[in-house]
């Protein structure tokens, strides 16, 4: 299933020892490998090799088939039906060096399955930068969405059959979320210090609040919510419940009537991670009587996945004794690490890590 990387085997040497794993076939090693994402029943990498102490090569790996490499890929993205991924791309990239501000040599280049059986890369226009963040697709998996700088300043970006900006020029683009069908939120900054804009299908919202980031769009596209300072806030809320030192990831049931989001009591932020603290899987409604509900607390939590009937919620949660996957009162054993869970007809099926040795596992639910 992973294939031999004739063209690249060369590279694998010295500290060379990440290794692509796909069932029981495992692949040849490289620099670093991503985690697999598997969509579409295809298996996606992202694998690095480090050539020199100046010089990197990158190429996404799809079932074991390497695809162009290039000296630098960002964080890749692949669509939901598993026939296009999406990565920016920087040729003359060299390790360790920034690439002078009028330098225009990024490009978003979007990978698509053609009926053969083979892969065609479609690059869009040149840019000055691109973001560390990975493109975002639409519900139906026809169009991404990312960020570029122009000579004016940044856009969003949507590329289905061509590449084009949907924003004005901003500052910065400091995050975007997709819903259906291509409702697009974003969080433009200002350079010179002023206050972050959330805007959502064409309209600002939330502008009471001092401090908004990172939106999460429902499955519908009626509906944003945003970190506010301190908490969560849906749509216009002036005033949401809750204060917290951080707040991570956010999650709308299928149905939009429901939110989950990942919040941190206490911990330090160090270079963008958060360390330490109190961490909370909190659940609320997205309407009328707003209250609360916190799981935990846990030493971290992440991956928020809702059943689709919008009525149960399973996560990965870290204690003293490892990494866990939770679902209501049910609780896996502890692991070295687990996958994100993945709502079964007999249970929640994730993955585990016990040192080198891989499982697959299913944490059975009561009625």
């Amino acid at each position: 299933f992973i294939t031999k990387l004739a063209p690249y085997d060369r590279y694998a040497r010295g500290d060379a020892g990440a290794v692509p794993v796909v069932g029981g076939r495992v692949g040849d090693a490289v620099h670093r490998v991503s985690r697999p994402h598997v969509v579409g029943g295809r298996v996606f990498f992202h694998c690095t090799i480090q050539e020199s102490a100046s010089r990197q090569r990158h190429f996404v790996l799809v079932d074991g088939v390497a695809l162009k490499a290039e000296d630098w890929i960002g964080h890749m993205s692949v669509g939901p039906a598993g026939d296009r991924v999406a990565y920016w791309t920087h040729p003359g990239a060299r390790t360790g060096n920034e690439v002078r501000a009028e330098s225009k040599t990024h490009y978003l280049a979007v990978a698509r399955l053609r009926g053969s059986g083979s892969w065609k890369i479609s690059r869009g226009t040149k840019h000055f930068s691109a973001p560390w963040r990975a493109p975002v697709w639409n519900a139906d998996g026809t169009r991404v969405y990312s960020s570029g700088l122009t000579r004016k300043g940044w856009v969003v970006l949507r590329v289905d059959r061509r590449e084009r900006p949907v924003t004005d020029e901003h500052g910065g683009i400091a995050s975007l979320a997709v819903g259906s069908p291509d409702a697009l939120a974003y969080v433009a900054t200002d350079p010179n210090g002023a206050a972050p804009e959330l805007w959502f299908k064409g309209r600002r919202v939330g502008a009471h609040h001092p401090h908004v980031a990172r939106p999460a769009v429902d499955a519908a596209g009626e509906r944003v919510a945003f970190v506010a300072g301190r908490t969560v806030a849906v749509g216009d809320e002036k005033s949401p419940p809750g204060s917290f030192d951080f707040v991570l990831d956010i999650a709308f049931s299928p149905g939009g009537d429901r939110l989950a989001f990942v919040a941190v009591k206490g911990g330090r932020d160090a270079n963008g991670i958060v360390e330490g603290g109190e961490w909370f899987v909190v659940t609320r409604p997205t309407e009328g009587d707003v209250a609360l509900t916190e799981h935990g607390p846990f030493a971290e939590a992440r991956d928020l996945v809702w059943d689709a009937a919008g009525e149960r919620l399973a996560f990965a949660t870290r204690d003293a004794d490892g990494w866990r996957v939770a679902c209501g009162a049910a609780r896996s054993d502890a692991f070295d690490d687990v996958g994100r869970p993945h709502f079964l007809a007999d249970g929640v099926g994730h993955g585990t890590r016990e040192g080198r040795a891989l499982w697959w596992r299913v944490l059975p639910l009561g009625p």
